[in-house]
């Protein structure tokens, strides 16, 4: 059985909780955690490389494999 909680935002203000959590549901407790700035900003920076360069790479996977159009 899957357990779900929510938490109305008005009861978070009330804690004085205003940045993003992570619930952890116990037998007899729920416990909040603030997630990081690593865990919130996750998807949010850019690669170190273009997306050009990664076609490229994807291209020439296909042309060696000899899965592309030569």
């Amino acid at each position: 059985m899957q357990k779900k909680v929510v938490v109305p935002q008005k009861v978070l203000e009330r804690a004085g909780i205003t940045d993003e959590v992570r619930f952890v549901v116990r037998t007899k407790m729920v416990i909040l955690i603030p997630k990081s700035f690593t865990e919130m900003t996750k998807g949010l920076v850019k690669p170190p490389i273009s997306i050009e360069y990664l076609h490229r790479k994807y291209e020439d996977y296909l042309l060696e494999s000899g899965l592309g159009k030569a």
